[in-house]
């Protein structure tokens, strides 16, 4: 966000500058990148590409990383699903040596787009293929290259900066295991992988442009959104209409650009806040202190609404809609340099908007004392407003939740509203979306109020807190619990040396920790024991890391019922992962409206908790067998006031073995360095750390 406001809103980025450190007169700053119609597309600098979590800065040696590698049998049909979840940029996305065939888009089917080179997907798009395993047995370079170009140079063709995330394509034969792709091949494999060369004999076909075309000497045809048709018919009653106008609040411009002279990403020339309260759950609080633009109406219940989301001069943007799904009901283009394929530019050097949409800012700021900005566009609207451009929704128009507005174009999105609510419209990248690209759509009013929000239910503001009760409440805990030493070598009957330990490819780890004593209850010795071993693979460009394999085996006697017990054991193990790995605790500095000390990390909102994609990849539960117990409840090792505890608390430091690993990993890291000093991984071993 920072890289963003300094080089979008005129502050200048320098990266190659220690930060804090002012720019000296002759320093050059960052310039944003360009596509290939001359529109803005590289806010802040690129600094690597992931596919599925993986790849590589241009700094980095390819032995040096690792890449994701989809492996197909040979002869077999495949369906693949692309997800944008990147943060700036619109990535070209190619599987060398195939075609792809297109069948979906966010979810929605379409009729096939067939013998497609590129897929062109911004953020928050979803596209769907099929794959054909047919070319020859090999292996082949998965790139997804964003459309940044260098502009000032001859063309076009333009050249590309050559910014992209890559991956492999690996074919394996039936009955036969695919060989691990070691990293020191991935250069051989890239140059002997058969890129895609467009020709006029041979022309390329790419879907999702984020203009109307590519200059012809690119040789690539584009297949647009608005192109699109639904395999299967939309059932009438979620078809809207073509052209709403009968009722008052049905029809909206939305300009999404960059207001005036100050460059803020806005919407109709107003920066969007995050509210103090939520409008739906605390509606009276959210109008007492939130500011309403006094020209947006709310949208009437089940009215066919239109949307017309409007041009911002210089940039693409992927726009995305809370609560619906919509029709793209036309996409409309500017007018483009026939010699370089850039937007055109008037007398001055701006580039020239699509004259469908004209802007009343123009004529109101330029009456005699006036102080409105111009630039800022508060209200758009068709040019010629009795004979509007010709738009139509039949039960073929394509639908999306997401969709690229293109530079110096505008979408005309249609959709029925029948779901009550305060639905967000925003940018779809990140850092447009924060400074203020973004808009709350206030979605049948009426029917909200009816809407029973329960009384107990927490609201903001609820819940305060003085340092005194913190204080106390401090005090409270630690008085009720107190950690005992752990049971001596002869009171261990079950006890394992250190030799005992099971080795694993990445760490192993063994506890037999200290046990909790209440006011009231005698401490227990349970007589169990739990192990676990895990293998991490861990970049050391971002910190980042993958769990290959866990395997844990927990000693409970004779288990009342295993398959609560494996669930416990796991449920623990991931909480575990938390503890160790993800959720670091963060005090204030204090600044008048915090306490010095006072922690930041409350809850989920504010740090990272274990997710579906931070599971290992394979994960083994084993309950250990031949231990029961006669002195407890049917032979299981659960003293009674443990009974609810036992198999979701001691797994927890199973987790430990994550922890040993990633330490391992680091540690080996190093010694490829040469670096063989002591070295210190506390936790939770976050990303941060790991990489440093």
């Amino acid at each position: 966000m920072d890289t963003f406001t300094q080089s979008d809103a005129g502050l200048g980025l320098f990266p190659q500058l220690p930060i804090g450190q002012l720019p000296p007169p002759t320093a050059t700053p960052y310039r944003i990148t360009l596509g290939y119609e001359s529109a803005a597309v590289g806010p802040s600098p690129f600094f690597s590409g992931l596919i599925n979590g993986k790849g590589r800065h241009e700094d980095v040696p390819y032995a040096a990383t690792r890449l994701s590698v989809f492996t197909v049998e040979e002869g077999h049909r495949y369906r693949f699903r692309l997800v944008g979840v990147q943060g700036s940029y619109a990535y070209r996305f190619s599987i060398d040596g195939h075609k792809m065939t297109v069948v979906s888009t966010d979810g929605f089917w379409i009729k096939p787009q067939e013998n497609v080179d590129y897929i062109i997907i911004h953020t928050g798009e979803r596209y769907d293929f099929i794959l054909e395993a047919n070319a020859q047995f090999g292996n082949y370079w998965i790139r997804a290259e964003t459309l940044e170009i260098m502009h000032q140079g001859s063309g076009p063709p333009y050249k590309s900066l050559g910014h992209v995330a890559e991956g492999i394509l690996q074919y394996k034969r039936q009955n036969q295991e695919a060989p691990v792709i070691k990293s020191t091949e991935y250069e051989s494999i890239k140059m002997d992988s058969p890129q895609r060369e467009c020709t006029y004999a041979d022309r390329c076909k790419a879907v999702n442009c984020p203009f109307k075309n590519f200059h012809g000497a690119y040789f690539i045809d584009c297949i647009n959104v608005d192109q699109f048709q639904m395999l299967l018919p939309t059932p009438p009653e979620e078809l809207p209409d073509s052209n709403p106008c009968t009722e008052e609040g049905c029809r909206h411009f939305i300009n999404f650009n960059f207001e005036g002279h100050s460059r803020r990403a806005s919407a109709n020339g107003r920066g969007f806040l995050l509210p103090p309260a939520p409008p739906m759950t605390q509606n009276e609080s959210f109008h007492e202190q939130a500011f309403e633009c006094d020209d947006h109406n709310p949208l009437p219940e089940n009215c066919p609404t239109r949307v017309l989301i409007t041009w911002s001069f210089n940039a693409v943007h992927p726009i995305h809609l809370h609560g619906h799904t919509f029709h793209v009901a036309k996409i409309g283009y500017p007018e483009y340099d026939p010699a370089t394929g850039f937007i055109k530019k008037d007398s001055n050097g701006v580039p020239v908007h699509n004259s469908d949409i004209t802007c009343d800012d123009k004529i109101r700021c330029s009456l005699p004392g006036s102080e409105c900005d111009p630039l800022k566009c508060t209200k758009p609207r068709w040019t010629n407003p009795t004979h509007p451009p010709i738009t139509t929704v039949h039960d073929r128009t394509v639908r999306k939740d997401t969709v690229m507005v293109p530079a110096g174009g505008y979408v005309a999105i249609n959709f029925k509203s029948d779901n009550p609510g305060q639905w967000f419209l925003h940018c779809h990248i990140e850092d447009r979306q924060l400074q203020g690209m973004a808009l709350i759509v206030n979605e049948a009013p009426e029917e909200q109020k009816k809407f029973m929000i329960p009384d107990e239910m927490n609201k903001c503001g609820d819940f305060t807190l003085t340092m005194e009760e913190y204080e106390h409440l401090r005090n409270v805990e630690s008085a009720f619990l107190r950690v005992v030493d752990p049971p001596t070598a002869s009171s261990w009957p079950w006890k394992v040396t250190r030799e005992d330990i099971t080795t694993g490819s990445g760490a192993t780890s063994f506890h037999t920790g200290g046990l909790l004593e209440r006011p009231g209850l005698v401490a227990s010795d349970c007589g169990c024991d739990w192990r676990s071993a895990s293998e991490v693979e861990v970049d050391t460009l971002t910190g980042d890391f993958t769990i290959l394999r866990s395997d844990l085996v927990m000693d409970v006697g004779d288990s009342l019922n295993p398959v609560i017990d494996i669930g416990q054991v796991e449920g623990a193990f991931t909480q575990g992962l938390g503890l160790f790995t993800m959720e670091q605790c963060v005090y204030l500095e204090g600044n008048g409206r915090t306490q010095r000390g006072q922690l930041y990390t409350t809850g989920p909102g504010t740090y990272k908790i274990p997710a579906v994609s931070d599971i290992p990849v394979q994960l083994n539960v084993t309950l250990l067998d031949g231990t029961s117990n006669p002195q407890a409840i049917f032979s299981s090792k659960v003293a009674p006031q443990f009974q609810h505890s036992f198999t979701s608390e001691p797994p927890l430091f199973l987790a430990a073995s994550v922890l040993s690993a990633i330490r391992d990993a680091v540690r080996a890291s190093r010694a490829e360095r040469g670096i063989i000093a002591p070295f210190q991984l506390n936790t939770p071993a976050t990303c941060h750390q790991n990489g440093l």
